[in-house]
């Protein structure tokens, strides 16, 4: 049961978690053409103006679009072209999307002068592609091995840093409170039920399990707000619990 937990805390929860905003940006993207509303400017659209003549959104198509990328603010560009659709793509490490444009021209109105390009097929960035650190900045979508590397790093920013250690230490502690439940649950099984009755002993274990989970919270709560190593707090909770699991045992064994 320890190793399986350790799986998934160290690798297959982090990847489920990163897979899953994969895809919520993903249908994100898909629905981002029923957004643009034909004859109409949409301004701030991924800092771009944009205007379509005709908006299919069941096709993803617009017809007669107009562009205007202002995002260098020294070589601003106006692309006018025939059609235009919207690509998303999403994987493991990269996220992009991109407005395919075909049969228009562009123009650069940077540096006083003016320049035209035409084009039969162009493919705007709207979204580029980034690497997995820049694309999440929550700790819990880390594997284990890339919480260490980012740990280790020298130019991490301090807030950061104490998120990657936080989240290091959690599931290290979370790996130890798995082994040590089986050892009280086996004590306050053999020991209270001799006396008691075996529904004692499982109204026990579950009140072990709140406190303890009350308890981790605001350590947890405490480690983000505390100046003290985050190793320190984090682990409190489960010296607590193995003292209480030494004496359930010393108690079951009397």
């Amino acid at each position: 049961v320890s190793f399986l937990s350790a799986q998934a805390l160290f690798y297959i929860g982090p990847s489920a978690r990163l897979s899953l905003d994969l895809l919520t940006t993903s249908i994100g993207n898909q629905k981002i053409m029923s957004g643009i509303q034909q004859g109409t400017f949409s301004e701030n659209f991924f800092s771009l103006v944009l205007y379509a003549n005709k908006v299919d959104d069941k096709k993803n198509i617009m017809n007669d679009v107009f562009i205007f990328d202002g995002r260098n603010a020294d070589h601003p560009i106006v692309i006018v072209a025939k059609t235009g659709a919207i690509k998303s793509q999403s994987d493991a490490t990269n996220q992009s999307a991109s407005i395919v444009l075909g049969d228009g021209s562009m123009s650069n109105l940077g540096g006083g002068t003016t320049s035209k390009l035409y084009f039969q097929d162009y493919s705007l960035t709207i979204a580029s592609p980034v690497e997995r650190i820049t694309e999440s900045k929550d700790a819990n979508t880390f594997t284990i091995s890339e919480l260490r590397k980012h740990i280790e790093k020298k130019d991490v920013p301090e807030p950061q840093l104490k998120e990657f250690i936080i989240e290091n230490h959690q599931r290290w502690a979370t790996i130890a409170t798995c082994v040590l439940f089986g050892f009280l649950g086996a004590a306050l099984g053999s020991g209270i039920n001799r006396r008691s009755g075996s529904s004692v002993g499982f109204i026990m274990t579950i009140i072990c399990i709140v406190v303890y989970y009350l308890l981790y919270s605001t350590m947890r709560n405490w480690a983000n707000k505390s100046s003290l190593p985050p190793a320190m707090i984090l682990w409190i909770p489960n010296m607590i619990c193995l003292i209480f699991t030494a004496w359930a045992w010393r108690r079951a064994a009397k």
